[in-house]
Order: structure tokens, then C-alpha cells, then sequence
């Protein structure tokens, strides 16, 4: 094995430190207690922004999240390394991802399949774009799925990465209503869906036909259909957006037909998940019961996995002689906050997964042009937040070049290229290296400038995600290369809620490249 740390996870943990059974309503007296000591913070979309490790170890969205490696048992009796992440979705809601081969940097791992080129027509006639395949048209079309509850309530997981759901309750007709948290980030209200045509013969009464009562605003129709077992299956579209319900579907299934592993989706009950295949895995059965997973992949191939706990090759790491050292916990004199205040006095250091970290929204007093840089930074839990909303922030090298910073931890990057270990906008991580939050992660990244071009070489966590990918200008959001040399400052992107935190920066210059 190479690049990577695992030990089997033996040390007490916030999921085993007695705390991993508390209920929901629990978890709020928590998050409420710790609120008043400023030390959780309500994010503008919902949920609860836990930023205490303290506080997040009684919340069982943190306790079971997490790898796992392990084999799978193929047709002719041998076995193969399947790898799998088991992330938050907030709520009780998890996504499992079951990969072939093993985890990153272990040597195993299997790289990203190339798209097909000449993409087809979607369902509207119009070419297939990468967005909706990827991104799920910003959740406007939502295929979501949900187990019948012993009240008969169903609440449904929405995927891929929407913060839009739906509850299916009979006791107020058959409804679908929505539950928190609400896009409020966009602006639109989801409205109840009231059923418009029954069951289907041989179907459980709950399937039929949806949409927004008449004259509401926006319009809504929605299919609830049997998926497996007590599980069941919502496919929801905005009138007039990808062709209707048919291809709202389409276009989900076509994304998951081009990348690989198996997902599942499931729901906490106590301290175990229990998870159902999607889309083409609609017969893949899933659980996690303290540090094992196992199921049944879409094959019908049983896997057994363990919980490890990876960490970068790379932690820690002494700069060398000759090195520039930007933040080691002794002061913040190589910094300045956006204002232009610089030293101790206008930055605030604060004791973060057991160290000294600096915040995010500062840059460097003085500029730099190539160089090797090393970084660890930490992020903090946001479970309701979906793709680049969580934990966001960045390194702009010399202020031009974004690598992205955020919580991808369990998310299919496949060309996301905002995803942490890409290149924001630019260069999609070559395989997503990401460790859950509240875990200190690395950066090392080799800037070398000629002209107008710089080439970076990111390595994530230990694992190389961009490997000397040539960039002329700056990327997306990166402040222009006025003098035409590439110098500036490292700056620490800021965002709103203020929940990633930094140490041990430091970065060896780099002569011009020849």
C-alpha cells in the first residue's frame, strides 16, 4: 500500500462513547445548550451548522459517518476490494457509496471512467449538458426515495444533492407535504402536492399521481411508486422543465449510467442505517451497524466492509530549510484580514481540532510566484447543506489560481470541478480524496509560472488529484495577473459562517520554469 494511513477504528469515538443512541429531540437540547455559548450556528438554509466537536459527538449524523474497506464476493466465489463512504445528508439521511477497489491513495483504487464523447438528445430533444447530469439541474428535478414509517408516514431522501423533500402523510389525505429545510437560498416556496390519480393495480395505496393543487404556484407533478420492501420511490418535476416527469427521470438515469459504484440511500433508526439501492442498483440492500457494512450490491454480490479511519501521509509535515512559514500557531504577522488590518490584534486564532488555527477570509501580507505550498485545514459539519455550500472556502494561489476547498466527503465527484482537490471551475479532482469533517486534511500543491501559464499539481490528502494541468488567466473568481508574472498573495477564501479553519502553512519558492 502506498500514500495512505487505515488503522480499523479501536479507539473510542463520538459514535462509541455512549452518545451514539441519542434521539433527534436530544440532539437539539445540544445544539440549543451549545448555541447559547456561541458555539453552534443556524445556517440560512436549515439545520443546524455544528462548528463543536464537543457538541457534534451527541449528533448520530457524526457518529456514523465515515470509510469503510473491505471485499466483495463475485459469481465464481473469489473476491475483490470494494471500498465504500457512508456521508450525512442531515436529518437520519445518509448516502452510501460502494466503489470497486480500495480507497484512496491505498493503491486499490480504481480511477474515473472518461465520459463518452457525442452525449445524446435528453427527453426535451435538446443536447444532454454536463450540468444536469452532474449537478441534477440544481435539484429542480428530484428523484427521491423513502421507507413507509409504523405510523404510515413516509419521508422521503431526496438525491442526488437537493435540499428539497417531501413527506407522504395518509392521516392528511394522502398529501405530500414539504419538510425543512426549505431552499430558501433560492427564493421558491415548495408547495403541497395533492394526489390527482390512485394506485395502479397491484400497488400499495400509497402510489399514484401528484401535483400542486390548481392555481398554486409553481406548478408541481410528482410519481410515487413501489421500490422494495416497505421502500418506495418519488420521482418530483417542474412542469415544463426537462420534458416532464419522464424526463426528470432521464436525465438522472442517464448521469448514473456514466459513472460508477453503487448508490444507496437510507435512514438512521437508533445507532444503525439501513439503505436501498438507486436507480440502477434498485436491487442493492445496504446496513451499517457500528464499524461493519455489508449488503448486496445491484449484481446480487454480497460485501462486507470494516470502518477505517484514513489520514494524509503528509500531516504534519516540518518545512524544510529555506522555507517561508506563513502559520504555525505562534502569530498571524504573515497575514491580513480583508479590512487590511495585519498582526495578532485584527486576526483572531482559535483552538480548533486540537490546535491552534488560523480563520478562513485572510491573505498574505507579502506575495509570492512559484512555489511548493503545504496547508492542512478543517472543516466543520453542515449535513443540510449540498455541494459547494458546505464548509466553503478556497486557496487562491498568488490570488489567481482557486484549489477548492469544501465538503465532498461521500459525493460522486466525477468532473465536478468544484470539488475539493480540483481546481475551481477549471480541473475536476482526478478522484475524490476527501476525509469527513472534523478531520485536519492536507494540501500540497507545486505552482510553476512561465509567461502568462502556470501549471499546478495538486495532491489531496496525500492523493495526486491534478497533475500538472496548465492554466492560462485565472480561474473563476481569481483576482487578474495585472503585472503579467503570476506573483501575488496566498489568500484563504471567506465565506458566510466562517467553518473551515487552517495550520501549519508554509511554501518553498520556486525559480521561473525554464
Amino acid at each position: 500500500m502506498k500514500n495512505i494511513h487505515l488503522s480499523v477504528a479501536t479507539q473510542p469515538s463520538p459514535r462509541q462513547s455512549g452518545l451514539a443512541g441519542v434521539g433527534k429531540s436530544s440532539l437539539l437540547l445540544v445544539a440549543l445548550t451549545a448555541a447559547s455559548a456561541g458555539e453552534v450556528l443556524r445556517t440560512d438554509i436549515g439545520g443546524w451548522s455544528i462548528t463543536d466537536p464537543a457538541a457534534a459527538a451527541a449528533d448520530p449524523d457524526v457518529n456514523l459517518l465515515g470509510e469503510f474497506t473491505g471485499t466483495r464476493t463475485k459469481a465464481d466465489g473469489s473476491t475483490e476490494p470494494v471500498s465504500a463512504s457512508v456521508g450525512a445528508l442531515g436529518g437520519g439521511a445518509y448516502r452510501i457509496l460502494v466503489r470497486d477497489g480500495g480507497l484512496p491513495g491505498s493503491g486499490q483504487e480504481q480511477p474515473y471512467p472518461e465520459l463518452p464523447t457525442g452525449l445524446p438528445n435528453g427527453p426535451d430533444g435538446k443536447p444532454v449538458r454536463l450540468a444536469n447530469l452532474c449537478n441534477g439541474k440544481w435539484g429542480r428535478d428530484v428523484e427521491a426515495y423513502g421507507k413507509r414509517g409504523p405510523d404510515g408516514r413516509i419521508a422521503f431522501i431526496a438525491c442526488p444533492d437537493t435540499v428539497i423533500a417531501w413527506d407522504y402523510d395518509p392521516a392528511e389525505g394522502g398529501a405530500l407535504k414539504p419538510r425543512p429545510p426549505q431552499d430558501k437560498a433560492r427564493g421558491e416556496a415548495w408547495g403541497v402536492l395533492a394526489r390527482k390519480a390512485p394506485a395502479s393495480a397491484g400497488e400499495p395505496p400509497e402510489c399514484g399521481e401528484f401535483a400542486s393543487p390548481d392555481g398554486s404556484k409553481p406548478v408541481y407533478r410528482a410519481r410515487l411508486r413501489p421500490h422494495v420492501g416497505d421502500w418506495f420511490r418519488l420521482v418530483v418535476d417542474v412542469e415544463g422543465k426537462w420534458g416532464g416527469l419522464d424526463g426528470a427521470e432521464s436525465a438522472y438515469r442517464y448521469r448514473e449510467a456514466l459513472v460508477p459504484g453503487t448508490e444507496l440511500f437510507g435512514l438512521r433508526s437508533g445507532d444503525r442505517v439501513d439503505a436501498v439501492g438507486a436507480v440502477r442498483n434498485l436491487k442493492a440492500t445496504a446496513s451499517v451497524v457500528g464499524d461493519v457494512l455489508s449488503g448486496v450490491d445491484g449484481e446480487g454480490r454480497a460485501f462486507n466492509l470494516r470502518r477505517v479511519e484514513r489520514s494524509s501521509p503528509t500531516l504534519g509535515a516540518k518545512p524544510p530549510p529555506g522555507a517561508v512559514v506563513l502559520f504555525d500557531g505562534s502569530g498571524t504577522d504573515a497575514w491580513k484580514a480583508p479590512h487590511g488590518a495585519s498582526g495578532s490584534k485584527g486576526i483572531a486564532i482559535k483552538e480548533i481540532g486540537g490546535s491552534p488555527a488560523l480563520p478562513q477570509g485572510v491573505e498574505t501580507v507579502r506575495s509570492f510566484a512559484g512555489q511548493t505550498l503545504h496547508l492542512e485545514y478543517y472543516l466543520l459539519f453542515q449535513p443540510w447543506r449540498r455541494h459547494w455550500e458546505r464548509s466553503n472556502s478556497g486557496v487562491f494561489l498568488n490570488g489567481h489560481w482557486e484549489v477548492t476547498i469544501g465538503d465532498s466527503f461521500g459525493y460522486r465527484t466525477e468532473r465536478m470541478t468544484w470539488a475539493a482537490g480540483g481546481l475551481f471551475l477549471t480541473a475536476a479532482p482526478s478522484v475524490n480524496a476527501a476525509l469527513p469533517p472534523f478531520r485536519w486534511q492536507t494540501y500540497d500543491v507545486e505552482l510553476d509560472l512561465k509567461g502568462g501559464t502556470a501549471t499546478i499539481s495538486v495532491r489531496h490528502n496525500g492523493v495526486a488529484t491534478v497533475e500538472r494541468k496548465s492554466v492560462k488567466g485565472s480561474t473563476a473568481h481569481g483576482t487578474k495577473d495585472e503585472k503579467g508574472d503570476g506573483g501575488g498573495a496566498l489568500i484563504l477564501e471567506g465565506f458566510p459562517g466562517g467553518t473551515v479553519w487552517f495550520r501549519n502553512i508554509w511554501l518553498v519558492e520556486r525559480p521561473p520554469a525554464p
